[in-house]
């Protein structure tokens, strides 16, 4: 089987503005009756952080999924700094982005027990510091069952 990657621009310069999807529409190919997203309006100004929060299922991955060209919208567009980036390369927008997930099991005792590790740490660095040292009881909370 022979996978074929989309092609697309690979600017000379560094990805720079806010991220936009404007009335974004998205079913998975494996089941195009399912609507993950249905005129999805959502705009994160460029240098702020932000948590996606929803239950399970409820499409915060397959933002991401958009964001960096894993799938493409059925219609509707996806834009950083005003450019849609189906018209970047794959390739050169994940080599231009990063992404930390959650993973739930994870963590079967607290958390502060578990600071060293790689993950929690690079969360730290990637400006989630001040954010939770903010939030001290979430220190002492389980995650996991």
């Amino acid at each position: 089987m022979v996978l074929r990657v989309p092609e697309g621009r690979s600017p000379s310069t560094n990805l720079l503005g806010h991220v936009e999807f404007s009335d974004v529409h998205f079913s998975y190919p494996s089941r195009p009756e399912v609507a993950i997203f249905s005129g999805l309006d959502l705009v994160v100004p460029s240098g702020s952080v932000t948590a996606v929060v929803g239950s399970s299922g409820s499409g915060k991955s397959t933002l991401t999924a958009l964001l960096m060209r894993f799938y493409d919208p059925t219609s509707g567009t996806v834009k950083v700094g005003g450019t849609n980036v189906c018209e970047f390369s794959p390739y050169w927008l994940r080599t231009h982005m990063s992404i930390v997930h959650q993973v739930q099991a994870l963590f079967t005792s607290p958390i502060l027990r578990k600071g060293r590790c790689s993950l929690f740490a690079a969360s730290l660095m990637l400006l989630l510091n001040t954010f939770v040292c903010q939030i001290t009881s979430l220190f002492i909370c389980f995650l996991g069952n």
